[in-house]
């Protein structure tokens, strides 16, 4: 029998590449959103210690009202860039959405020529068995036959016994 060949294993090697990539695009969609959080994180400790400090300066009442309006302007420009920095979150986060959703429906069709596949291979493994069983059938029943030939031969050839007279008489024959 010959070799096993998946004649869709292309296809199959077409459709793992294209989950690799989509894994890939996956993860620096990811990586990209993490970066966006890191910043917003930091944008967000960076508002909290402006707030700390101006609390210390007002405490201390060494603020003027100069310093307090540019703490206001600051502090307005923290709270835009936080919120624009939680829109971009929000946007990576559709896009991880988008990604994931075509990373499963490649996985699904990836799976489905995998079973394929496993269903061909299970195929041909059950016919290579079949082939094998027939081709021991064959030598056994060859076997039997040589074997049932081999014992017929023999019985042709034997010569019966005979009398001692009819051998005496060809053997005087002879002589």
């Amino acid at each position: 029998m010959k070799k096993f060949t998946f004649k869709l294993q292309k296809l199959l090697d077409i459709r793992t590449h294209k989950e690799k990539l989509i894994k890939n695009e996956l993860a620096k969609a990811q990586s990209e959103r993490y970066l966006i959080v890191r910043q917003r994180e930091r944008l967000a400790d960076e508002y909290s210690e402006g707030v700390r400090k101006m609390g210390e300066e007002v405490k201390h009442e060494m603020l003027a009202v100069e310093t307090l309006y540019e703490y206001q302007r600051y502090f307005k420009r923290l709270k835009e860039q936080i919120a624009s920095k939680l829109n971009l979150i929000g946007l990576a986060d559709e896009r991880i959405k988008l990604i994931n959703d075509r990373l499963v429906e490649a996985r699904k069709e990836k799976r489905i020529l995998e079973r394929l596949k496993e269903k061909k291979w299970k195929e041909y493994q059950y016919e290579l068995q079949r082939e094998e069983q027939a081709f021991f059938d064959e030598v056994g029943t060859n076997t039997f036959i040589r074997k049932m030939r081999h014992e017929e031969i023999k019985e042709k050839i034997e010569i019966p016994m005979t009398d001692n007279k009819e051998e005496k008489e060809t053997d005087s024959f002879f002589e």
